[in-house]
């Protein structure tokens, strides 16, 4: 019996010490950290980790962009920024490594019209067969900077890895 106890305890001490992650979203459950609409829909939004380890969930790409641009998290405190993938629901990529379709029939839930998936191919695909525009993360950034004014500046470094166009 205290052997099956040592291993979890060991489990425990061995998760505790990795980098800060996103988690599992309760949708229907949460709010959003920038609009503050309950986070209903997998198939769009995002998570920023911060180092510390603090998670903050969004309803929409466009709202995950816009609470980037205005420096709510520091740059230097953010550990990862993820987006949900718009092709399989609940999986989550990296904000700087995905591909975006900006599409103004879609509906969002912020009406923002992005959503994001893995590869420029499905990117492409989509945005041909939906008449949108394909877009890297830095663009996204972008579009929202232009929508809203932001406080402080954002590098697109801060998303992680970036994709080629």
């Amino acid at each position: 019996m205290r052997l099956p106890r040592a291993g979890l305890l060991l489990s425990l001490a061995l998760a505790a010490c990795g980098k800060p992650a996103p988690r599992t979203v309760r949708y229907g459950a949460e709010l959003c950290e920038h609009c503050h609409m309950t986070v209903s829909d997998p198939r769009f939004g995002g998570q920023l980790v911060t180092r510390k380890g603090r998670v903050f969930v969004f309803d929409d790409a466009g709202c995950l962009a816009t609470f980037v641009n205005n420096g709510s998290v520091k740059p230097d405190e953010i550990q990862s920024v993820w987006v949900n993938d718009f092709l399989e629901p609940r999986g989550l990529l990296e904000a700087g490594a995905a591909s975006y379709v900006k599409l103004d029939s879609l509906r969002t839930p912020m009406g923002s019209g992005v959503l994001a998936v893995s590869s420029g191919r499905e990117a492409d695909s989509l945005s041909v067969s939906l008449g949108g525009r394909v877009l890297t993360w830095p663009e996204v950034l972008r579009l929202s900077h232009e929508a809203h004014t932001p406080v402080v500046g954002m590098t697109a470094g801060a998303a992680g890895p970036q994709r080629d166009s």
